[in-house]
This record gives C-alpha cells, structure tokens and sequence, in this order.
C-alpha cells in the first residue's frame, strides 16, 4: 500500500514519501501518513489454503491544519476508494468509515479512514 500511496502525483505533491507503517520516524516533517492493519480475518479454502484474507486497515493523515490533513486524506481517497492494487498479491479496498483526531502533545490534526480489503495472498 505504501507505494500506491507515494506512487500517487497528487498525494506525493503533498506529503513527499512520508508514509509509514505504524509508526512514523521521528523526523519526519508534516504532513504524513500512518497506516496499520488493525484486524484481519481469512477462508480457508477447500484443500486447507488460507489463501484469502480480509484485513482492516486503519490510515492516518497527520497534518498542521485540519484542512490540509483533510486534503492529504481526500487524494489517499482517489488512490483506494473501490480499486485492485496489483503486486506480491491483488488487495482491493472499500472505505468502511473515517474520523477526525487532535493530538494536544504534538498539536497535529489527524483525519482517520478506516478501509476494509480483500487480499489474495498466492
């Protein structure tokens, strides 16, 4: 998912290559994004494979301004809304809900999307 995201003009205008997984380096200037997965479920299939999966994934765009966060979060929209990313294995993606968060400590807006994804893993 990482390189779709930094892979995307419009979104790389805005945030460069500070995508990260987890947890973002330490110098790493605003704005950025975090994603995670946060769950996953899988099938099994008749011959015992789990080959299918079905994580959530949570994504983060932390930003100085609420609207700049909430413009790096619309482009992650064009990226994943209702597309197959095709690499290592096919993950498509459907948005499942977003939020928005202030952090008191680091005085950073961040906007919360959470996505639902089926992902092969042959």
């Amino acid at each position: 998912m990482r390189l779709a995201l930094i892979g995307s003009p419009a979104l790389n205008a805005l945030i460069g290559n500070n995508v990260w997984e987890t947890v973002a380096d330490s110098a790493t200037s605003v704005p950025y994004v975090v994603f995670q997965t946060v769950s996953t479920g899988g099938q099994t299939t008749h011959d015992g494979d789990r080959s299918l999966e079905f994580p959530s994934l949570q994504i983060v765009a932390w930003a100085n301004t609420a609207e700049i966060s909430r413009d790096v979060t619309n482009k992650i929209h064009a990226v994943l809304d209702g597309k197959t990313l095709v690499g290592g294995s096919m993950t498509s993606f459907q948005f499942n809900g977003q939020s928005s968060s202030y952090d008191q400590e680091s005085r950073l807006y961040g906007e919360i999307i959470e996505y639902l994804a089926a992902t092969n893993r042959n």
